[in-house]
């Protein structure tokens, strides 16, 4: 798994923001639409992880 950190872009999506993930980090964890992610604030870091559902 690649530890590389990209650039991502924050959208506004309805009511809400929604964060782009990039199309490799997609297919590397096998995300797709409807994909369940958990979300954590760590000090100053957001940290998104794919859960199962």
């Amino acid at each position: 798994m690649s530890q590389n950190i990209s650039v991502s872009k924050v959208v506004k999506l309805g009511n809400s923001l929604a964060l782009v993930i990039p199309k490799e980090m997609c297919e590397e964890l096998k995300i797709k639409k409807g994909t369940y992610v958990g979300i954590q604030l760590k000090e100053d870091n957001l940290i998104v992880k794919k859960v199962l559902k």
